[in-house]
């Protein structure tokens, strides 16, 4: 700091200038390891929803002997969200023995289209990679 014509202490406009660009540097670390934080947040959501289909395909074949693609339906067994506004969910191809549920994110970022799929066995695949990690 120092004094200015009038006598009164200030900072330099170098002291400024270095300031901003330490606090530009900080945030440019920062903020996009903020934005995966919260995109896998958003990955856990919607994997969580999927376990909660698959639960009520399980009792839902339990009952009728067969799995189904009507979410609606399960609904009736499991409390689930169809459309979070993040994700779309759907049950592909279900059998008597197998389905295969899905979570496609509609988000306008990066990761739209990343898909988290999940089966009878809870096999769960990102992206294609069983048992992947949520990554960019």
């Amino acid at each position: 700091m120092g004094k200015n014509k009038s006598g009164f202490k200030a900072f330099t406009m170098v002291e400024i200038m270095v300031s901003i660009l330490i606090i530009t540097v900080l945030m440019a670390v920062a903020i996009p390891g903020y934005f995966k934080h919260v995109e896998k947040a958003q990955g856990s959501k919607a994997l969580e929803n999927l376990n909660l289909i698959r639960s009520a395909e399980i009792l839902y074949a339990a009952t009728f002997s067969v799995y189904t693609n009507d979410l609606v339906f399960l609904q009736t067994y499991s409390t689930f969200t169809t459309n979070s506004g993040d994700w779309v969910y759907t049950v592909n191809s279900p059998t008597t023995t197998t389905f295969t549920a899905t979570a496609t994110r509609i988000s306008p970022n990066a990761y739209n289209g990343r898909i988290i799929t999940i089966d009878e066995n809870a096999v769960v695949t990102v992206d294609g990679v069983i048992n992947g990690i949520w990554a960019q």
